[in-house]
């Protein structure tokens, strides 16, 4: 139990003291390029300008911001596999499995988002 809490006070400090804001800015832009490509298969209102998906006919927009990436859960993931007994192999594969599946979660969640602002905008500000 001291790996995993010496591993998660170790990330919760590189994550409080911005040095890891590039791979965090990298991977809200990349879910916003892969979200707003989704979007326009069916849905040709679609602009994405960096970080922002906007909806041309209403000019509603969705914002995928560094706190909404699921890097934070993937670390503290990451911790656990860290003290987990077995192979490194096995931990791989699990971190792999596990942050392909949150960010699959992530990207249905931001398309979900994009439509529900736009149909249902009494609900958000």
């Amino acid at each position: 139990m001291l790996g995993y809490t010496a591993c998660f006070l170790v990330i919760q400090y590189l994550l409080a003291s911005g040095k890891l804001d590039f791979l965090s800015d990298t991977l809200s832009n990349m879910l916003a390029v892969i979200s707003g490509s989704i979007i326009s298969l069916a849905d040709d209102g679609i602009v994405q300008r960096g970080t922002l998906l906007i909806h041309k006919g209403s000019f509603d927009a969705v914002t995928i911001d560094n706190s909404c990436n699921a890097l934070e859960l993937m670390l503290v993931f990451l911790a656990a596999m860290s003290i987990y007994p077995t192979t490194v192999k096995y931990k791989l594969k699990g971190l792999t499995l596990c942050s392909v599946v949150l960010q699959l979660a992530n990207l249905l969640r931001i398309i979900t988002l994009y439509y529900a602002v736009d149909l249902l905008p009494d609900y958000f500000d």
